[in-house]
């Protein structure tokens, strides 16, 4: 099955394009340094939307978009790049800082090892038990002195012996 190519051709009417080799050369290195796509474009001096386009360019296998195309894969390989150096560091920071190892676990797998909210924590209620929901609420709890001064008042309350009438 083939496509049809339905992008559109440079115009040689409208205004001169502002792509240019340096440029994307520029956009890509700031990128590959960490930057996000805004702050490249506003550090050379176009817009957002420009560099969008021409990321969208890149996709066509028309001849005339053959710069867009190293562009856009450079782009791409950029923004890889970066995150891989970044997983790196962390890799290296988590074989002794247990803080590093926990964020990698909470973003490679979130399901598993994501804090819980207390509203999270009352939804895990209904399907694995109240254990589950006590301790949630008790971390959430723990930072305001007084919700443990009620804490501790109702502890006491549960805990007196209770006449029982005949």
């Amino acid at each position: 099955m083939s496509y049809i190519d339905v992008s559109p051709a440079p115009n040689p009417c409208g205004r001169p394009t502002r792509f240019d080799p340096e440029t994307a050369a520029r956009i890509v290195a700031l990128v590959r340094d960490g930057n996000p796509r805004r702050t490249a474009a506003n550090a050379c001096a176009v817009g957002l939307r420009t560099v969008h386009r021409w990321l969208a360019h890149g996709r066509s296998e028309a001849p005339e978009w053959a710069e867009h195309r190293a562009f856009r894969l450079e782009y791409y390989r950029a923004e890889a790049e970066f995150r891989s150096r970044l997983v790196r560091l962390v890799n290296h920071a988590a074989a002794t800082d247990w803080r590093a190892a926990l964020a990698l676990l909470e973003r490679r797998d979130a399901k598993n090892f994501t804090r819980l909210t207390r509203t999270e924590a009352l939804n895990v209620h209904r399907v694995e038990g109240h254990v589950m929901v006590h301790l949630e609420q008790q971390r959430s709890m723990l930072a305001d002195p007084r919700v443990m001064e009620l804490q501790c008042e109702m502890d006491r309350i549960m805990t007196q012996p209770k006449a029982i009438e005949v």
